[in-house]
């Protein structure tokens, strides 16, 4: 597709060209280099598989390490070539011959956790097992039960949601090379994006922010799930919809108290959810998805019946609670990395050891500018003591400057 074509996805436009250029996931892609770089010397490593959430760059680095290494990739998705006749059809000879030119092929089997049937894992495992060039396979859960005979063949790589500070530095890069940047609007697809870069590079595009659909569809969801009284149809309204069941959880333990105003009622219901947790935690670690069944059936439908009888008033909805500390807390461990290397880089020493001297020394003038830190990567390091004196001492010396202008 020709690249100035307006149309043309911002997404596959604006690819990043090597690893480097990625956004976020730091040791995964560093993990994928080493690992590229033993492959290419011709020392054996196991096959990656990389996991992680829908929009993380999966995908995109994977295609940034081919293209970095020189590999010519291979690649399908498992939802396509299922079984095991149509992926040796596709692969034959390829898992063990190099190109034309003498480089390596890159093998990658896309979704392996969703599209195998049982006779398509079986040729994936042998594969892995036979293949003498690089092998990667992406799923979206590394531990799905599915591929657990898979697992053993792999090293596992995890990607987690890119946090939103590193999301606003890419979609800033983008919005510049188009030719404008509206602030307002990056800000706000960053922070409501959810770690999924892919669809905040969308939104981006389409110049609005796709928070609004997703809040639209949870708030349907969670009205549909409290204002039923049948059982079948709460589990109808959470089947239907695109929500994560996790994120679903935790916007009916968030809402409880919003909707529900007998204590009876709200004790019932968190008495609901509760035991659907002890399922959760049960399935984890058993890893016996079989109990799923009594999760959904506990959390969505007994939440639903815990009622007396229907509420005919409006509710207004509000964000989990905890969605947003651990928002908060994400990107405050990654403006903590990113310090910690600046200031690495500085003092000639690891990024760790760099976090605890200046944990240890406190704060500095001028230290902010010697090691070219953000004012909330700063703010990490310095006594609240020096912070509340230092803003202070800024309101006073504005209050000054203001005074002497009111004067003249």
């Amino acid at each position: 597709m020709d690249e100035n074509k307006p149309n043309r996805l911002w997404i596959l436009k604006h690819a990043p060209a090597k690893l480097g250029d990625c956004a976020g996931n730091e040791e995964a892609r560093e993990e994928m280099r080493q690992w590229a770089l033993l492959t290419e010397a011709g020392k054996p490593a196991k096959p990656l598989l990389l996991a992680g959430p829908t929009g993380v760059g999966k995908t995109a680095a994977v295609r940034a390490l081919a293209a970095e290494m020189g590999w010519q990739i291979i690649e399908t998705n498992a939802s396509e070539h299922r079984d095991r006749e149509s992926l040796e059809r596709l692969f034959g000879g390829s898992g063990s011959s190099l190109t034309l030119f003498g480089s390596k092929r890159l093998i990658v089997v896309d979704e392996v956790d969703a599209g195998l049937d049982k006779g398509g894992l079986p040729a994936i495992s042998a594969l892995v097992s036979a293949a003498t060039q690089p092998v990667l396979l992406v799923a979206n859960d590394a531990w799905n039960p599915k591929i657990a005979s898979l697992r053993a063949y792999c090293k596992i790589v995890e990607f987690k949601p890119v946090n939103a500070t590193t999301v606003r530095k890419a979609l800033d890069k983008i919005a510049v090379a188009e030719g404008g940047r509206d602030a307002t609007l990056v800000s706000e697809i960053s922070l409501s994006c959810n770690g999924d870069l892919r669809s905040a590079v969308n939104d981006l595009q389409a110049g609005f922010t796709g928070e609004r659909e997703r809040k639209h569809n949870v708030f349907r969801v969670v009205g549909k799930i409290f204002k039923t009284e049948s059982y079948g149809e709460a589990l109808k309204a959470a089947d239907d919809s695109e929500v994560d069941f996790d994120l679903l959880y935790r916007w009916l333990e968030e809402n409880v108290p919003a909707e529900y105003e007998k204590p009876g009622e709200i004790a019932a219901a968190y008495d609901w959810l509760a035991r659907g947790d002890v399922f959760r935690s049960r399935i984890m670690k058993r890893q016996a998805w079989k109990l799923y069944k009594y999760v959904r059936a506990l959390v969505v439908a007994g939440v639903a019946v815990a009622k007396e009888k229907r509420y005919s008033k409006f509710s207004r909805y509000a964000f989990p609670t905890i969605m947003k500390k651990l928002s908060a807390a994400r990107e405050s461990r990654a403006a903590l990395k990113s310090a910690a290397k600046k200031t690495g880089a500085k003092m000639h020493c690891e990024a760790s050891c760099a976090r605890d001297a200046l944990s240890t020394i406190g704060w500095i003038e001028g230290a902010t500018t010697y090691f070219g830190l953000t004012e909330t990567e700063a703010g990490l390091f310095a006594p609240a003591g020096k912070l509340a004196g230092k803003k202070a001492k800024n309101e006073k010396n504005e209050g000054k400057r203001q005074k002497r202008g009111n004067q003249g």
